[in-house]
């Protein structure tokens, strides 16, 4: 719960555990004894997860005798390593966001991308890689490699005197009569038609 940074299920985890203790030792030395080795065990757990300072602060409460504002002192203190894991989280999701939309923007004119070939190259499934792709740009996967195709044949069509055939091979195409089917539903006219509108 804490690596996830959910604060209410730390939060009710440990006075759980912490109720347990209680009534399992009426000594108040044995339960000290026993909550500081689940401290001990707990820092390290997640020792390669947080700063090393909040493990630190983590321990020197745990192994403190004032009974009266431990716990909420280290109730603070989970919230505050719950607070950098979830930061942590958005910004690790943050950047691989950025690194599978350069890499498709980089790699949209090769005819082999795919949800396939970018679970491969990322090592996640085609599903979350569907899933990801609709929640950050609104349309799936083939839909914006399209997009993208088609913008840099309207490019190529308008800035450059490249036969048509050319401009399909280089944006990923491998029929230019598909391709020009394809170019009329997106764009409304023909490549033909674009070039001389819209040309030098």
């Amino acid at each position: 719960a804490l690596r996830k940074g959910d604060k209410r299920l730390s939060a009710e985890l440990f006075r759980e555990y912490r109720e347990r203790l209680r009534q399992k030792y009426k000594s108040l030395i044995l339960y000290h004894y026993f909550e500081v080795q689940f401290y001990k065990g707990l820092t390290e757990a997640l020792r390669n997860y947080v700063p090393q300072n909040c493990l630190e602060e983590l321990s020197e409460l745990a192994a403190g005798y004032d009974m009266e504002n431990r716990d909420s002192l280290i109730e603070k203190e989970l919230d505050k390593i719950c607070d950098f894991r979830t930061s942590s989280q958005k910004s690790k999701q943050i950047e691989l966001s950025e690194k599978i939309l350069t890499y498709i923007r980089e790699n949209a004119f090769q005819t082999s991308l795919s949800l396939d070939s970018l679970g491969d190259e990322f090592g996640l499934s085609p599903y979350y890689i569907s899933r990801f792709m609709t929640e950050q740009t609104g349309e799936n996967l083939k839909s914006y490699i399209t997009r993208l195709r088609m913008e840099e044949a309207k490019k190529l069509l308008t800035q450059t005197a490249l036969p048509l055939y050319e401009i399909v091979s280089r944006i990923g195409y491998l029929d230019v009569s598909s391709f020009i089917r394809k170019f009329k539903k997106e764009v409304g006219m023909t490549p033909g038609e674009y070039r001389e509108k819209y040309g030098l």
